[in-house]
C-alpha cells in the first residue's frame, strides 16, 4: 500500500489554534509571529500526525515520501487520509480550557506563578495543537477537526474530496467511492509520477504564543494591578516590576504584561489559501517497464507476429526478380523496414545483429546452417514509429536466408532483446516475451517486478560489448533474403608443353579478383601469368583483342541500365578506350561491394566498374598473337562463384565440397580447320574449382581473320569457350579464337609486339 506523507504545508483551524512550540533557551528573544506560522505545518505534519494511505500500504513509506511502482499495476485504490500519532494524541492535542488550568492559577491578574511556570516547560517538549471548547477531547474528537480541516489537491491544483475512515456516515460501507480520492490513472508515459499535496486550511484567528521564560529569579508583585509600584522598590532592569523579597512564593510577570493580554495582541487572522501547495508531497512514482515494441515499418498489427519480418524475399518464379530491397552477397546492405515504439514517447536506441552462415547446412531437410551470431554496424537512435536508424551491413557468400535479431532500448533502460511479440499492458506474461525469463510481473502495486532485461548504463553510452547477443530470442528470429547479383567467373589457361612458360590467360588476373575458399590452388593457378591486372601500366599492350560484348542481358539483367550500355568503350568504334579495357576487361572482384556504405546502388562509376562487373555477361576475344601448329597446348578452366554456401530450402540444391558454388557448366575445345575436325566438349564436375587439363594439338594454320560465330555462321578458326551457371542462375561466358600459324610466322609475330613495345 502507498503511504504517503506531506511537508510543508499551511496548518489552520477551525476553531482557535494555538501550536506551543518548543520553549527558548535562557534569554533567547522570541521569535517573530509569522515565522512561527510559517513552521507549524513542518512541526505538524513531520510528527506523523495526518497521512495518506491506500491498499497499497507495504512496506511503510520510505522517508522521502515517494513509493515506487510500475505503469501497469492494478489500480491503487482507497486513498484516504488517515489520523496517525505516534506519540499519543494527549501529547499533541489539548482542549483550550484544558491548557489554560496549566498556566493560570485564577487570581485576578492572570499571572504564571514561580512553580507553574517550571511546570509548563514540559509543555513545550512537543508542538501542541490547542482546541478550542470546555470539553475534554478524545482521539475521535481529533480525527473529526482532521476531516474538517485538512485538504488534498492532485499535481493539476484541483481539490480532492477526502474522509477519514472512521467518519463515514452511517449506512455507507467503507469502499463507497464518493468518499475516497479518486484512483490515479495508469500512466500511458513512463515514468510518471502522480502527486497529491495535502495541507491543513487556515479557517479562522491563529494565536500563536511562544513562551520565554526568565533567566533570573521570578519577580514578585507588589498589586501592580492595584497602585503604582512603590518608588525605589523596583530594580532599574525590571521597570514595572517590585521586588519583595519575603514573597517568595509570590508571582511573576510575562514580559511585562499580564498573559492573556499578550495572546490577544499577537492573535492576527491568516486567509484561507487554496490551492495547496507543499514542499513534500505524496508521491506515486510510476517507473517504466515496458520495453519497445519492434515491427515492420507501417505495419504495426495485434496480435504482433512470431517473428521479425522477412527483409527481402525469394526470386519470383516466373520472372526470378526479387522485392525491393533484397540484399545481395557481399555488398553493403541499409536494414530497411522496421520501426520501433516505446510508451515513453522518447527516442529508442537500437543495434542490429546477424546469423552470419559461415558452413553448409548440416545433414536432415531441419537441421539449421552454422551460424555466426554478431552485432553489426552501429548502434542507432529513432524516435517512436519511425523506421529504425540505418544500420549497414555485409551480407556473407549465403545465397538465400540469413537470420538476424534487433535489440532495442529506450531512455529507462528497458531492452527488448529480440522479441517481436513485445504488447503493452500484459505484464502477466512478460508482455510477450519468450524463453526462460518469461515470468509473471505480477500487476500488484507492491509485488511487481520490473522487466527481466535491462541495460546497465545510461542509453546513449551502450556499446556493443555491453549486450550479449546470446540473450537474443531465438524464437523471433527473423531472416533476411541474400540475393546473388554477381556472375560467376571464369579464367582459360592455355599452355604450351614445348615452352611451359608460355602461358596464357583470359582474362587477364589479379591477385584479388576473386574470393575464394582455396587460396593455395588459386594461387598456383595463376603462378605463371605473364602480368597482372595490378601490374599493367599505360605502356601495356594487350595481345587480345574483343570482337564482340555483351555486358548484360540473360533472362535475369544485373547492370543498371546506364552501364549496361558500355559495350561501345570496349568493341572497335570511336568511343573505345585502350585505358578503360586494361582497367575494366577483368574477372569480378567479389570483394568489391555493388553498393555504398549507405547500401544504395553505385550506378554510372567507371572507375570501379570492372571491379563490380567484370566483363559482364559475355564475350568473344581474338588471341592476337597465333599458337604454332602441331605444338601440343594443355586448357584448363577455372571457375568460381562468391556464393558457396546455401540456405533456400525451397529450391532443391544443394552446394558441394569444395563450394566452388558453380551448378552447372561446360567448355568446349573447337578445332574445325583440320581433318577431321576436332571438337572436345566437357561438362563441368561441382566438386571442382579447376577442370582435369586437356591436351590439344592445332594441326592447321587459319586463315583470314576470325569472326564472331554465330548460328549460321561457323567460325573456321579454333576456339576454346566456357560457360558457367551458378546456383542462382547467373551465368558468364567466354570465348577465345585463336589464329594458327607455322613457328616462322609466329617468330616475326613476336618481334613486331616487341618493337611496339619499345
Amino acid at each position: 500500500m502507498i503511504n504517503v506523507r506531506s511537508a510543508s504545508a499551511p496548518i489552520g483551524l477551525l476553531l482557535c489554534l494555538l501550536i506551543l512550540m518548543g520553549g527558548t533557551h535562557p534569554g533567547q528573544a522570541n521569535p517573530p509571529v509569522a515565522s512561527v506560522v510559517r513552521d507549524l505545518p513542518a512541526q505538524a505534519i513531520a510528527s506523523s500526525l495526518i497521512l495518506l494511505t491506500s491498499d497499497f500500504d507495504t512496506p511503510p513509506l520510505p522517508a522521502d515520501g515517494v513509493v515506487d511502482t510500475y505503469e501497469d499495476v492494478a489500480t491503487i485504490t482507497n486513498i484516504h487520509l488517515e489520523f496517525r500519532n505516534p506519540l499519543g494524541w494527549k501529547d499533541i492535542f489539548l482542549p483550550w480550557n484544558a491548557f489554560r488550568d496549566m498556566y493560570m492559577d485564577g487570581n485576578p491578574g492572570k499571572h504564571v506563578s514561580v512553580d507553574r511556570a517550571n511546570e509548563m516547560k514540559d509543555l513545550f517538549d512537543v508542538p501542541k495543537i490547542i482546541l478550542g471548547g470546555n470539553d475534554i477531547l478524545d482521539a475521535h474528537d481529533v480525527k473529526r477537526w482532521y476531516a474538517k480541516n485538512a485538504e488534498i489537491v492532485d499535481q493539476d491544483g484541483n481539490i480532492l474530496k477526502l474522509l477519514l475512515a472512521e467518519l463515514l456516515p452511517p449506512g455507507k460501507p467503507a469502499n463507497s467511492a464518493e468518499y475516497w480520492l479518486p484512483y490515479p490513472r495508469n500512466p500511458t508515459v513512463a515514468p510518471r509520477d502522480v502527486v497529491f499535496k495535502i495541507g491543513l486550511q487556515f479557517s479562522a484567528k491563529q494565536i500563536v504564543y511562544k513562551p520565554h521564560l526568565p533567566t533570573n529569579k521570578f519577580h514578585t508583585t507588589c498589586s501592580c494591578e492595584k497602585r503604582p509600584c512603590p518608588s525605589g522598590c523596583c530594580p532599574p532592569d525590571v521597570a514595572t516590576h517590585c521586588f519583595n523579597a519575603a514573597d517568595v512564593a509570590g508571582h511573576g510577570c510575562y514580559d511585562g504584561r499580564d498573559i492573556d493580554a499578550s495572546f490577544q495582541e499577537q492573535a492576527f487572522d491568516i486567509p484561507r489559501k487554496s490551492p495547496v501547495t507543499s514542499d513534500v508531497c505524496y508521491v506515486i512514482r510510476y517507473k517504466d517497464r515496458t520495453p519497445p515494441r519492434i515491427f515492420e515499418f507501417g505495419n504495426e498489427i495485434h496480435p504482433p507476429a512470431p517473428t521479425f519480418p522477412l527483409l527481402g524475399g525469394p526470386p519470383d518464379p516466373t520472372t526470378g526478380v526479387c522485392p525491393p530491397r533484397t540484399s545481395t552477397t557481399g555488398d553493403f546492405y541499409a536494414l530497411a523496414g522496421l520501426a520501433a515504439k516505446d510508451n515513453s514517447g522518447k527516442r529508442i536506441y537500437s543495434c542490429f545483429g546477424i546469423g552470419r552462415m559461415v558452413g553448409p547446412p548440416g545433414p536432415g531437410p531441419w537441421s539449421p546452417p552454422p551460424e555466426d551470431w554478431k552485432f553489426i554496424g552501429s548502434i542507432g537512435v529513432t524516435l517512436p514509429g519511425e523506421s529504425l536508424a540505418s544500420h549497414v551491413f555485409l551480407p556473407n557468400d549465403c545465397l538465400g536466408e540469413m537470420k538476424y535479431t534487433v535489440f532495442a532500448w529506450d531512455e529507462n533502460k528497458v531492452l527488448n532483446p529480440g522479441e517481436p511479440m513485445i504488447q503493452e499492458d500484459v505484464p502477466t506474461d512478460c508482455y510477450g516475451l519468450r524463453g526462460p525469463l518469461a515470468e509473471d510481473l505480477l500487476t500488484d502495486p507492491g509485488q511487481a517486478r520490473p522487466f527481466p532485461y535491462m541495460v546497465t548504463k545510461e542509453p546513449d553510452q551502450v556499446r556493443f560489448e555491453d549486450l550479449d547477443i546470446r540473450q537474443r530470442i531465438e524464437e523471433g528470429e527473423g531472416t533476411i533474403w541474400v540475393d546473388d547479383n554477381d556472375r560467376p567467373n571464369i579464367i582459360i589457361r592455355v599452355q604450351s608443353m614445348r615452352d611451359p612458360n608460355d602461358v596464357l590467360f583470359f582474362p587477364p588476373v589479379g591477385v584479388a579478383s576473386v574470393q575464394t575458399l582455396n587460396d593455395a590452388e588459386y594461387s598456383q593457378f595463376i603462378e605463371k601469368a605473364p602480368i597482372r591486372i595490378e601490374d599493367m601500366t599505360p605502356a601495356y599492350v594487350r595481345d587480345y583483342d574483343i570482337i564482340a560484348l555483351q555486358l548484360d542481358g540473360g533472362a535475369r539483367p544485373l547492370l543498371s541500365s546506364v552501364e549496361a550500355t558500355w559495350a561501345s568503350k570496349f568493341l572497335p568504334g570511336p568511343a573505345r578506350s585502350e585505358s578503360f579495357i586494361r582497367q575494366h576487361f577483368r574477372l569480378e572482384n567479389f570483394a568489391r561491394s555493388d553498393t555504398d556504405l549507405q547500401g544504395n546502388p553505385i550506378v554510372a562509376d567507371a572507375a570501379t566498374f570492372g571491379e563490380r562487373n567484370g566483363w559482364g555477361y559475355k564475350a568473344v576475344l581474338v588471341q592476337t598473337i597465333p599458337l604454332i601448329e602441331d605444338v601440343e597446348y594443355e586448357v584448363t578452366i577455372w571457375a568460381e562463384d562468391n556464393v558457396h554456401f546455401l540456405n533456400w530450402p525451397l529450391s532443391g540444391k544443394v552446394i558441394d565440397p569444395p563450394y566452388s558454388g558453380i551448378e552447372r557448366g561446360e567448355f568446349i575445345i573447337d578445332v574445325p580447320n583440320q581433318v577431321p575436325p576436332l571438337q572436345i566438349r566437357r561438362s563441368w564436375r561441382k566438386d571442382q574449382y579447376k577442370s582435369e587439363p586437356i591436351r590439344v594439338v592445332f594441326r592447321e594454320p587459319t586463315v583470314g581473320e576470325p569472326t564472331v560465330p554465330g548460328p549460321g555462321n561457323p567460325s573456321q578458326h579454333p576456339s576454346i569457350s566456357a560457360t558457367m551457371f551458378d546456383y542462382r542462375g547467373n551465368e558468364r561466358s567466354l570465348t577465345v579464337l585463336f589464329k594458327v600459324t607455322d613457328e616462322k610466322t609466329r617468330i616475326r609475330v613476336l618481334e613486331q609486339k616487341h618493337r611496339k613495345l619499345e
